[in-house]
């Protein structure tokens, strides 16, 4: 039975252009994008992807994005994976980090090793392409992968007696030190109704 695999798009604006080209047809497994006419379907859920499918379509007047706006989450996944299964999956689509594993290790992608392989080699750091990257292919193009920081309070940390966490399980335990200094404060993600320390 046919299963027909999508492009992952996990790509910057820059990148949508180049990633189209990689589009396969479900047919005979060439690109119509390559043939520099064709339609691309793009399902993603992330705000102002409409706006980057709009900027394409202005750019490469011989192909043609389609885009569809889809449901985050769990709801949005199985909807990807009935796609595929029935053949009607889109050219490419947005896949979070955690998820793409799943979907190239079960064929459901088609690598871009050779179409935007060179291109994330060259734009992305080594940390940032092993997100992409799996078994010495290319899955899709980053598009968020933002650093992630520690602040605390050094003043609290120290009449405390908390060391600053260098893993997770430090800092796992150090959100339960916080909170057993100060039942109000809150060691972890900031949120509006708490005081981070």
């Amino acid at each position: 039975m046919f299963r027909r695999r999508l492009t992952a798009l996990v790509g910057s604006v820059a990148a949508i252009g180049l990633l189209a080209t990689g589009c396969g047809d479900s047919d005979s497994g060439t690109s119509t994008a390559d043939k520099g006419t064709g339609k691309v379907t793009f399902w993603s859920f992330v705000k102002g992807s409409d706006e980057v499918a709009k900027a394409f379509n202005r750019t490469h007047p011989d192909i043609k994005v389609t885009f569809e706006a889809v449901p985050s989450g769990q709801e949005y996944y199985s909807e990807l994976t009935n796609a595929v299964k029935a053949g009607t999956a889109p050219n490419a689509a947005v896949v979070e980090y955690p998820q793409l594993p799943e979907f190239a290790t079960q064929g459901r992608l088609e690598p871009l090793s050779d179409s935007l392989g060179p291109l994330v080699k060259d734009q992305f750091s080594e940390s940032v392409r092993q997100l992409v990257e799996l078994g010495g292919q290319t899955w899709g193009v980053p598009r968020d992968a933002a650093p992630l920081m520690l602040y605390y309070r050094n003043d609290f940390f120290k009449s405390h007696k908390i060391s600053v966490p260098k893993t997770w399980d430090a800092y796992r335990n150090m959100t339960e030190q916080v909170k057993k200094a100060d039942p109000k404060a809150r060691g972890g993600f900031s949120t509006p109704t708490t005081r981070d320390c």
